[in-house]
């Protein structure tokens, strides 16, 4: 699979086999993204002013940067990414059949593709400029109202060399490389003005115990690291992301003793306008991608209890918008026979390769009921204890599409998601002993034995996280994306173990290129309950020096915590709904003696 004349494509592929198994080298196995070649710099300059007047203090500053940054990567190996599926050895008319493993050992693959660079330095840079203005006003002795306004912008990313990257137009199917005959060195893209985010907080103090704050911001930000920098120059004709893939799922673009075409990086014509050949990877910016942000608020009430004592309840939330979100715009409609036919772009440009939108559509929303009770240390004790009943909705983690044309049925609960969260860390010092509750006129051995104990620790109980069930051979789809089952029944099993976290009994391969309707993140993982605990004893030796004994102990009930990795292919056989691992180490101890002095 190496490139001739080229050192840096020189090792073993990396090897996909089927959805479960990876070999030999590469980011998805190793995590390795080798050889990288990379310098990132920012250059900053920024200015703030405050001034108060009576019962006013204004603040109002400036931020301006530089960016520029050089980066070879190898995100996709170098040597190449092969694909063994299932359904190279299997029959299109038997769902369910073919083994990836059989495909790999006939070296027969169903999907190829790699990174290959023709330069060294590519050079892209960016301006950012920020500025804001707010203004705290002590209204009153018991209202203060903060409220500001803050402008960002980023102009487009450019290439510091003409002629070095490129971003592909879907309108027309060409490439516009940059600084190349009436091409920007930005590929045409866009600044977007119209970044501005005000600000409003309000705090009240109802009595003197008691106080309301609430508040509402909205919050721009760049995006993932190439959304909307370093995405200009990692683009064809500088380097060519090649991608083969097979006619349907049941063929082999080729064998592995004959191995896949070589790239062919062309000539750039004068106008700066070329298209995209086919079996080349890009991805489609639009010029007026919009930046990211986030809306969020807060209501809170704090109520002192007692001298040392205060809780507080509040509801939090927050929305994202135009948030980073990616689909293959050229995947293959399912459907019978070969991809091709059924491509958005094949009978447009003659294009069969998937195309990366960076689509700005996705959204998020986090709800929640927080509560805080904390204690200063008093009469022995103290404690800060917290619980959170949350609601997280999004697209994925990652934002990838189960289905390109319908990117609405992958929304659910985040991946991150907890159905609700307590924690409490406390230090106990245990009435006994001199001066204490009981044993106060206790001396002697009994004196030392009573006295000086102290219990610390932190407990956590938590929800378990969400998964999706999935189809591990999606054959039946009959095109470039993923697919997950019908349900058919109640996934639901009222005593769930390590053997039988759900019910894959309840789903059912969806009729033949269809999608299936479960629902993702519509199951969820086992939870976790950890008692971190530690006792400590106190020796006074003389009235400068102690010794003290310390008994740590990590889960000291010993509880079994399963991972949330459950084995979520309802078509994993026997696996399927089973759970092979813990989430937390078991009991673990450690004792000690420190000495002060």
């Amino acid at each position: 699979m190496n490139l001739p004349n080229r050192i840096d494509t020189s090792g073993l592929p990396e090897l996909q086999i089927g959805s479960t198994s990876r070999g030999g080298f590469g980011l998805g196995n190793n995590q390795c993204n080798c050889p990288l070649i990379e310098t990132e710099n920012v250059f900053q300059i920024v200015n703030n002013w405050t001034k108060v007047k009576g019962n006013h203090t204004m603040k109002w500053g400036t931020d301006i940067r530089h960016a520029n940054n050089i980066r070879v990567p190898s995100d996709i190996h170098r040597s190449g990414t092969i694909q063994f599926n299932d359904g190279v050895t299997g029959n299109a008319k038997v769902d369910g059949s073919g083994l990836a493993p059989a495909s790999f050992l006939l070296g027969l693959p169903n999907f190829f593709q790699r990174f290959a660079e023709n330069a060294t330095d590519p050079h892209e840079y960016q301006y950012r400029m920020f500025y804001f203005v707010q203004d705290t006003w002590r209204a009153t002795t018991k209202l203060t109202v903060s409220y500001g306004l803050r402008w960002d912008t980023w102009f487009p990313d450019s290439s510091q060399h003409a002629g070095q990257g490129g971003i592909f137009d879907v309108t027309s199917g060409l490439v516009h490389v940059p600084g190349v005959g009436g091409v920007s060195k930005s590929g045409d893209l866009q600044t977007q003005w119209h970044n501005i985010s005000p600000r409003l907080a309000i705090a009240y103090s109802m009595t003197p115990k008691t106080v309301i704050r609430t508040g509402w911001g909205r919050s721009y930000f760049q995006g993932i690291f190439g959304w909307t920098f370093n995405n200009l120059t990692l683009g064809f004709p500088t380097l060519i992301q090649q991608a083969i893939p097979g006619a349907n799922a049941f063929s082999s673009p080729f064998s592995i003793t004959q191995g896949p075409l070589l790239p062919v990086f062309p000539t750039i014509p004068s106008n700066g306008l070329m298209p995209l050949p086919d079996h080349i990877s890009d991805g489609y910016v639009p010029a007026n991608l919009k930046y990211p942000y986030v809306d969020a608020w807060n209501f809170s009430v704090a109520r002192q209890l007692t001298e040392n004592m205060e809780v507080e309840v509040a509801y939090v939330g927050n929305v994202g918008r135009h948030l980073n979100y990616s689909y293959n715009l050229n995947a293959a409609i399912p459907g019978p026979d070969d991809f091709n036919p059924r491509r958005p772009l094949w009978a447009k440009y003659g294009l069969s390769q998937g195309i990366n939108d960076a689509w700005d559509c996705a959204s998020s929303s986090y709800n929640a009921l927080q509560t805080k009770a904390t204690k200063r240390f008093t009469k022995n004790y103290s404690f800060n204890a917290n619980f959170t009943w949350p609601r997280a909705m999004d697209f994925g983690e990652f934002n990838w599409a189960t289905n390109a044309y319908r990117y609405a049925d992958d929304h659910g609960p985040a991946d991150f998601d907890r159905a609700t969260v307590f924690n409490i860390g406390h230090e106990v010092i245990l009435p006994f002993g001199p001066g204490q509750r009981w044993g106060s006129n206790a001396h002697g051995a009994w004196r030392q034995v009573i006295e000086g104990w102290q219990w610390t620790g932190g407990t956590s109980l938590l929800s378990g996280y969400p998964f999706s069930p999935q189809l591990y051979n999606n054959s039946s789809l009959n095109a470039d994306m993923s697919m997950r089952p019908d349900i058919t029944g109640d996934p639901h099993v009222s005593h769930p173990t390590r053997n039988g976290w759900f019910n894959p009994a309840a789903y059912a391969v969806p009729a033949p290129y269809k999608f299936g309707n479960a629902s993702r993140n519509s199951l969820r993982a086992p939870g976790v309950q950890m008692y971190n605990w530690a006792f400590f004893k106190n020796f006074k030796l003389t009235e400068r020096a102690y010794l003290q004994f310390r008994w740590e102990n990590f889960n000291i009930f010993n509880i079994t915590n399963l991972s949330h990795f459950v084995v979520h292919g309802t078509d994993a056989g026997d696996a399927a709904g089973k759970i092979f691992d813990i989430s937390e180490p078991m009991r673990n101890m450690q004792f000690a003696l420190r000495l002060t002095f």
